[in-house]
């Protein structure tokens, strides 16, 4: 089984899964609201830069989460407005203390996110929570590779349901050498991350990668690297959770180097 067929039958499963939530719910708004996402995490989810979005869609459609928006017409500031959910009643508080705290973990866990530094994060983590999501150690050491640069705005409170806040942080970004060639930077994503009694039991990355710029200077960097190095461009181009523990200084210093290198011949062409 090739890797597209693992992901259209792991969409497939989580399609079940979510419509049995769903029917459960008796809430055909909150259905259809979760089949949008579905569809536009599948669009987005490209080289793993969209982490645990459809997982955390189905455990959002659950509770009754409802969608955010990335419409570049909402923020003059280019990053995203988190949207209330259509509700006739009081949507939950939790009291102010816990409050203080659920953020106060958020924003922590958002500025080691935006350090690339598991290391800090993980002491925000709830106790039995190893993984905000999957393979996200790799995720953050190949983010710090790439030189991903993180413009955090601050986290809002963006839902309480049950014991668990969930909090929005929009950010932009550059990558790969972005601003020194002068594109970016690429806007409109979201980390997300969900607390309870002052501690981080998950989260989620969400990044338009086809509309936001990201996916188009990302392909041109690596196609650069694969005509110019290509030697080493499989050994660079292999999905960051394939790279071995001894690998990841190579692996790092290349990234570095070839960035580098594509930002000066991109420079001396324009």
């Amino acid at each position: 089984m090739n890797t597209h067929e693992v992901e259209r039958e792991l969409t497939a499963v989580l399609h079940r899964h979510a419509e049995d939530a769903m029917n459960r719910t008796d809430t055909p708004v909150e259905h259809l609201k979760f089949q949008s996402v579905v569809a536009d995490e599948a669009r987005t989810d490209r080289r793993r830069w969209v982490v645990g979005g459809v997982a955390a869609a189905v455990a959002a459609a659950a509770v009754g989460v409802a969608l955010w928006s990335s419409d570049p017409g909402g923020d003059p500031s280019g990053v995203p407005i988190a949207q209330a959910p259509d509700s006739t009643g009081p949507a939950a508080q939790a009291p102010n203390s816990t409050r203080t705290a659920n953020l106060a973990a958020a924003e922590s866990f958002a500025a080691a996110f935006a350090n690339h530094d598991a290391a800090a994060a993980a002491p925000y983590l709830a106790p039995g929570i190893e993984e905000p999501w999957p393979d996200w150690r790799a995720e953050w050491k190949r983010n710090g590779a790439y030189g991903v640069e993180y413009l955090m705005k601050p986290c809002t409170e963006w839902l309480t349901s049950m014991d668990t806040t969930s909090f929005s942080c929009p950010y932009a970004m550059h990558l790969l050498g972005s601003r020194e060639v002068g594109k970016g930077p690429f806007r409109y994503n979201t980390l997300m991350v969900h607390v309870s009694d002052g501690k981080v039991t998950s989260a989620d990355s969400t990044i338009p990668f086809e509309t936001n710029g990201v996916g188009q200077h990302f392909d041109e960097v690596h196609a650069w690297v694969a005509e110019n190095h290509p030697k080493d461009a499989p050994f660079l181009q292999q999905e960051e959770q394939d790279v071995r523990p001894g690998e990841w200084p190579r692996w790092t210093r290349l990234w570095q180097q070839y960035t580098r290198e594509y930002v000066e011949a991109t420079n001396e062409a324009g």
